[in-house]
C-alpha cells in the first residue's frame, strides 16, 4: 500500500525540483525520496497536482485566466480541506467551483439577502489570504432569541 501512495505522491509536480528534507539536510531526488518525506511536502504545500482549473460548459460568464490561475492553490486547499463545493467571491459575482473536477460551473453576482447554499467554504479571491477557507460561524444566534428576551 505505501508503494502506491509513494507512486501517487511522485506523480504530483515539483518532486524532481529539488526541495530539502529536514533529516536529510540536503535536496531530495525523484528516486531518493521516501513515502514520509513527499506527505511531509504534500502537506506543506510544496507539491501540488497542478492541474488546471476551467470552466464548464454552459457557464455564460467571462472568467479571466488571471483569475483561473488564482483558483488553482485555493482550490488545492479546499481539496486538502476535504470540502468538495466552494463559492468564490471576486469583487461583485460570486464564482461556485467543483473541488473535485476543478471548474468553475456557475457565476452570479452578489445579491443582498441572497442565499448561495450547496458549498463547503467561501473565500475571497480579492483579499491577501485568498487561501484561508471561512465556514460558516460557529455559534449563530436565532433571530427568535432575540425577540424572546425582548418580551421578557
Amino acid at each position: 500500500m505505501i508503494g502506491l501512495g509513494l507512486s501517487l505522491l511522485r506523480g504530483l509536480t515539483g518532486i524532481g525540483s529539488g526541495g530539502s528534507s529536514p533529516s536529510s539536510g540536503g535536496a531530495i531526488s525523484l528516486d531518493q525520496a521516501t513515502f514520509e518525506d513527499l506527505l511531509d511536502r504534500a502537506r506543506s504545500g510544496e507539491l501540488t497536482a497542478g492541474f488546471d482549473v476551467s470552466v464548464a460548459r454552459g457557464v455564460d460568464a467571462e472568467v479571466s485566466e488571471e483569475t483561473l490561475t488564482k483558483l488553482g492553490p485555493i482550490v488545492e486547499s479546499a481539496l486538502q480541506s476535504g470540502a468538495s463545493r466552494i463559492a468564490v467571491v471576486e469583487g461583485d459575482r460570486v464564482l461556485e467551483v467543483d473541488v473535485l473536477l476543478r471548474r468553475v460551473t456557475g457565476v452570479r453576482p452578489v445579491g443582498e439577502g441572497e442565499l448561495v447554499t450547496g458549498v463547503d467554504a467561501v473565500v475571497r479571491l480579492d483579499e491577501p489570504k485568498a487561501d484561508e477557507l471561512v465556514g460558516p460561524p460557529f455559534a449563530a444566534r436565532p433571530a427568535w432569541a432575540d425577540s424572546e428576551e425582548e418580551g421578557a
